[in-house]
């Protein structure tokens, strides 16, 4: 452990400095993620105009639930969406997933954190900003034994996101260069700002089972604003594990197929 945490402390301050060498760069996309948050306000605005809520939420539940989609996505860009992008459209099509492959490290996290985006942080802040402008305008009691079960699920959340999105790229191992299956879960990531109560049946048992992204962001605002579920918290846990599971037996599985194909 203590040796990944160096491995990734290096990455992210090498990233830092990078950044910190493109201030236009980091500003542009700065200004790109506020602006889809500003269109995203105008259009929740603009649904709760003609409605008093969705699903029993209330405008400003609504837009928590979509702070928490959008500061999760913004987390595991931090440390993990390029290097998975990469993995899904050319790593094993160029062979530069032989750099991984031959490090004395887990492959997985190496090339989940090979490109970390610092710069996802400054919208983090902004989006943190409103979120907890939300809770206070929510009108909600929050307690304390609220706001620790809420960190929890959020924790775990942030771990299943991850494993979710690692999933996703897997098959490059075997059709070389991916995009369907990476561009699926990023369009599910979409249904991660709305309640579970606005979605039919079916659709909710695919959103918590096969894709779980509800669990990700609805069971923590859920949390939040409810007394604490204890099958909530064990079905999160027990669905995270089996994703990170599947995610690694999986990851070795191409790997071995990538290095049988490589000789």
């Amino acid at each position: 452990m203590k040796k990944y945490l160096k491995i990734a402390k290096i990455v992210l301050k090498n990233a830092y400095i990078r950044d910190s060498k493109i201030i236009g760069n980091v500003t542009s996309n700065l200004l790109v993620s506020l602006t889809e948050v500003a269109i995203t306000l105008t259009m929740f605005s603009t649904i709760f105009k003609n409605t008093d809520s969705l699903a029993g939420w209330n405008i400003y539940q609504v837009v928590f639930l979509y702070t928490l989609m959008k500061g999760i996505t913004l987390i595991n860009g931090v440390y993990a969406r390029r290097g998975l992008a990469d993995m899904a459209k050319k790593l094993i099509r160029t062979g530069e997933y032989d750099f991984y492959a031959t490090k004395p490290v887990n492959s997985m996290f190496l090339v989940s954190m090979s490109k970390p985006k610092i710069y996802n942080l400054l919208t983090l802040f902004f989006v943190a900003i409103l979120s907890v402008y939300c809770v206070v305008k929510s009108g909600m009691p929050i307690s304390l034994v609220s706001i620790f079960f809420f960190v929890l699920f959020l924790l775990v959340g942030i771990i299943l996101f991850y494993f979710i999105n690692v999933v996703s790229v897997i098959p490059a191992f075997w059709f070389i260069r991916l995009f369907s299956l990476s561009d699926v879960v990023n369009r599910f990531t979409q249904l991660m700002r709305y309640p579970a109560g606005i979605y039919p049946m079916a659709t909710k048992i695919v959103l918590f089972t096969i894709i779980p992204v509800l669990v990700v962001t609805y069971f923590p605002a859920w949390q939040l604003f409810n007394a604490p579920n204890y099958l909530y918290l064990l079905y999160a846990v027990i669905i995270t594990l089996i994703f990170g599971i599947v995610a690694n037996y999986l990851w070795k599985i191409g790997e071995k197929h990538y290095g049988s194909a490589s000789s």
